[in-house]
């Protein structure tokens, strides 16, 4: 009787034991992303992770939050600040500003633009126009890795202020404008244009893979940059993003409600069923939009005629953070989640 009392003892202990380690690899799944947003409150940078407002502190009273990442635990906010005697870009890394205008100044330049960031690990790529101070005027398109000066193209005829970075396979990737006013991206400074009859807006990476996106004859395309191949849609795409999770494709485009002056966007899922429409009545805006296992964040800028109105993130439709201030004009511009 003892035997068998520890033998069902031990069995207790053991089925308990399995079930405590499924609960916690349960409650380890459920985990919810940390999501990161940028812009601006009360006309002072700020983000917000996962609804919680988090303000940025500047040397100027007015500032902005144009673009956030999180690399390594690290957070990593680019923006604008603006003050009586001279704006400046700024970064802020886990709270602390650098002027980046006096990080990256040199002799005979001066910084014109910051246009974007991007951050590898620990590795920090800044991408703008230095400007010449001596005429006649001259403008170099370049980008700062952890504070190196990279040239691209110098004495710039065209400046691109949507230029973007992606470093893929420790390959450069800018996507800008040439000599010739064409749109195009840069592989390790070689130039590779769009081609005849297309308008690209921005690029996007996915896992290994970098896109171009934009309009093409009546309706849109996207294209891998480094395969070549190009898909057509039967709209215009100003947006694209990738869910990975289920191998969904999302695409923003404009509206088409039968009204010709109307500014209305929205969000398709595989050229085919729309997941959000913006309302009737409004100028709106996409500033950023992101998927994330299954769920779908998207920054909305509802605009009245008056160019004031409603900034939201929405998580599948349904409001995350509002903001309403008009005095301020506060703003929502960019989305960044940690898988968790």
């Amino acid at each position: 009787m003892k035997f068998k009392s520890i033998y069902l003892s031990i069995v207790i202990i053991i089925l308990y034991s399995c079930n405590n380690d499924d609960d916690i690899a349960t409650f380890n799944s459920q985990i919810p992303d940390d999501v990161y947003v940028a812009g601006h409150k009360n006309n002072i940078a700020t983000y917000w992770k996962n609804n919680v407002e988090i303000p940025l502190n500047s040397t100027a009273n007015q500032s902005t939050a144009n673009k956030i990442v999180v690399s390594n635990g690290n957070v990593y906010v680019m923006g604008k600040v603006f003050s009586p005697l001279m704006s400046y870009y700024s970064k802020w890394v886990n709270g602390v500003e650098t002027n980046l205008n006096t990080t990256f100044q040199e002799t005979n330049y001066i910084v014109d633009k910051i246009t974007d960031m991007h951050i590898v690990g620990n590795d920090e790529y800044f991408l703008g126009y230095l400007k010449s101070t001596n005429p006649p005027v001259t403008y170099d398109l370049v980008y700062w890795k952890n504070g190196v000066k990279n040239i691209i193209k110098q004495n710039c005829i065209f400046i691109e202020s949507g230029s973007s970075i992606k470093i893929v396979n420790n390959n450069v990737y800018v996507f800008s404008r040439n000599e010739n006013n064409q749109k195009g991206v840069y592989i390790n400074n070689i130039f590779n244009p769009v081609g005849t009859g297309y308008l690209a807006y921005n690029m996007i990476t996915d896992n290994n893979d970098v896109y171009i996106y934009g309009y093409y004859n009546g309706g849109g395309f996207y294209r891998n940059v480094i395969t070549g191949n190009e898909i057509t849609t039967s709209n215009n795409i100003t947006g694209l993003n990738f869910d990975n999770s289920n191998g969904n494709i999302y695409f923003k485009e404009r509206y088409d409600d039968g009204n010709v002056f109307s500014s209305r966007r929205a969000i398709r899922k595989n050229n085919s069923n729309y997941e959000y429409i913006s309302p009737a009545g409004y100028e709106s805006h996409i500033p950023d939009f992101k998927l994330m296992n299954g769920d779908l964040y998207i920054i909305v800028r509802e605009l009245t005629n008056a160019n004031h109105g409603s900034n939201k993130l929405l998580k599948n439709n349904q409001e995350e953070i509002v903001l309403d201030n008009i005095l301020y004009d506060d703003s929502l511009k960019s989305i960044f989640i940690i898988d968790n």
